[in-house]
């Protein structure tokens, strides 16, 4: 069965539509529009997906066993609990989807993109790799690994072999393309990046002179940071930057001042942070203060944070003393357990 109209050749849009549990099995939507649209609980086993625009669509626990996704884009869909056994994902963008407990078992990944995807509990046993890239991942949440098919080299960034190279399966770095030597060293070039965690540094444009020392003094310690002053009058977001923080397992440094809790764009960046921080098993939120009393801004989510973290307080960061002391305290709390 296909769904759109072969003699116009118009595309399916589905669009935004709410499609939960719905049964699609074994029907041709190659190209359809989907983006936005919830099919969690769906059935999709062995549907023709090809090319089909998926990005922000929520599959939660949607069956696509032996489904044909390939060239589909997934970006920043959510497919927790997704069973994607056997099928063909050649070619798929997963940019910034959810993979948590999905099942990838046996799925072709030639070609496949997972760049900043969100991996927990991720099966990918006997899955097929070759030109496949993984950036900015945890591979360590993903299942079956030593088990993967390699039909070609793969392509991992440097700072996930880095972080975790010494203690990924020696089958899936063989399987990549690593040479011996180059497998054999990795060990002691983790034991080297590994000391601190990188960061970002939020702040309020008033607070440019010490957030610029901050940043200063945290790269001459060999911790990378980046500065992430306030955007507010170009509109920007940082939602982009807390899924850059959750996926590469970076901290975000939040200034605390009379200016910065004056900004409704700092307060709601640090209010979807501390959201992120309740749902995920690790904290990345580290706030810092440079006024000795926050009197202004929005109460809420002062009296939040200050319930549960941790402040490292930087009120006198004008004296060098009472600098040093403070910034000694914040390199232990920065370094990798």
């Amino acid at each position: 069965m296909w769904l759109a109209d072969r003699n116009t050749g118009e595309r399916l849009n589905l669009r935004g539509a709410t499609l939960t549990d719905i049964d699609l099995s074994m029907i041709d939507l190659s190209g359809a529009f989907l983006s936005r649209t919830d099919l969690t609980g769906a059935n999709l086993y062995e549907t023709n997906l090809y090319g089909v625009d998926l990005t922000e669509s929520v599959l939660v626990e949607t069956d696509l066993t032996g489904a044909n996704l390939c060239a589909s884009d997934f970006i920043g869909a959510d497919l927790s609990n997704a069973n994607l056994s056997a099928a063909n994902l050649r070619q798929v963008n997963f940019f910034w989807a959810t993979l948590d407990n999905a099942n990838l078992a046996r799925a072709n990944l030639y070609s496949t993109s997972f760049i900043k995807t969100f991996f927990n509990n991720t099966n990918f046993d006997s899955a097929i790799l070759g030109q496949t890239v993984f950036s900015d991942v945890d591979l360590l949440q993903l299942e079956g690994l030593a088990n993967c098919l390699h039909r070609s080299r793969s392509y991992v960034d440097a700072n996930i072999l880095l972080r975790y190279g010494d203690i990924l399966p020696q089958e899936f770095l063989r399987g990549i393309g690593l040479t011996e030597d180059f497998i054999k060293y990795l060990p002691s070039l983790s034991e080297i990046t590994a000391q601190y965690y990188s960061c970002f540094i939020l702040y309020s444009n008033e607070d440019k002179l010490f957030a610029i020392k901050l940043h200063r003094d945290l790269q001459n310690e060999g911790i990378r940071c980046w500065l992430t002053p306030d955007n507010k009058k170009t509109g920007d977001r940082v939602k982009d930057l807390i899924n850059e923080v959750n996926t590469a397992e970076d901290k975000l440094l939040v200034i605390l001042s009379n200016n910065s809790t004056n900004s409704k764009w700092i307060i709601t960046e640090v209010e979807d942070v501390l959201a992120e921080d309740g749902q995920r098993k690790r904290s990345i939120l580290m706030p810092l203060k440079i006024n000795s009393d926050i009197t202004s801004g929005d109460k809420s989510v002062l009296n939040k944070i200050l319930s549960e973290k941790h402040i490292s307080d930087f009120t006198n960061w004008n004296k060098p003393n009472e600098y040093n002391i403070a910034f000694n305290e914040l390199l232990e709390n920065l370094k990798v357990n």
